[in-house]
């Protein structure tokens, strides 16, 4: 098998590392194996592609994004910088901070409501039959809620099929727990909740 090479590490989140190429394994869903693989060297990158193009199907980059997406893993873009403390886009479930070392912005909130906080939001996956995919940093609102109430924000999302998309969303967890939140631009449309692939613990 094509992955069984000493390059593909065989636990989630180690690596491999040469002089010229580093090798990822990063979290999948459905029991998929993914990789990300970064060199500098562009006789060795083609060599590499050759191999995998004869062995797998080469797919775009809405491709990766669906599959970060049911693997649980945010991306943050322009529309939602600064939106989320990171346990809201449940990081510290991805192995995404540890909490005994470092320094960076925001560390005392973070910090804070680790040691001595209540999460109130956190990061779900939702399927949602439409045709128009919602966009990064839309809102999400209480049904009963004529406009924006702050209950939750869309994190990433990516369509399908003409009528099917998948998205991740960043809202306050008693409000999604009572079934009690719709995208502001398409309250019509519901949400259907799926599970992560790893567990949600406080």
């Amino acid at each position: 098998e094509l992955t069984e090479s000493t390059i593909y590490p065989a636990e989630v989140n180690h690596l491999y590392q040469s002089d010229s190429l580093i090798c990822l394994r990063v979290p999948a869903a459905n029991d998929n194996s993914r990789f990300l693989l970064l060199t500098n060297q562009a006789d060795e990158a083609i060599e590499l592609f050759s191999a995998l193009q004869q062995a797998l199907v080469i797919n775009d980059y809405s491709s990766w994004r669906l599959q970060e997406i049911l693997a649980g893993i945010p991306t943050l873009y322009a529309a939602t910088e600064g939106a989320f403390v990171l346990q809201m886009c449940n990081l510290q479930l991805l192995d995404g901070v540890n909490f005994k070392k470092g320094c960076y912005p925001g560390q005392e909130v973070v910090a804070r409501m680790h040691y001595l906080g209540k999460l109130k939001r956190r990061m779900y996956l939702a399927q949602l039959n439409s045709s128009e995919c919602p966009a990064a940093g839309d809102e999400l609102k209480s049904r009963s809620s004529q406009k924006s109430d702050g209950s939750g924000k869309v994190v990433d999302a990516v369509q399908l099929s003409a009528n099917q998309c998948y998205l991740l969303f960043s809202a306050q967890i008693d409000k999604v727990e009572a079934g009690e939140l719709v995208l502001e631009k398409q309250p019509q449309s519901s949400l259907k909740l799926i599970d992560l692939p790893y567990p949600f613990t406080e």
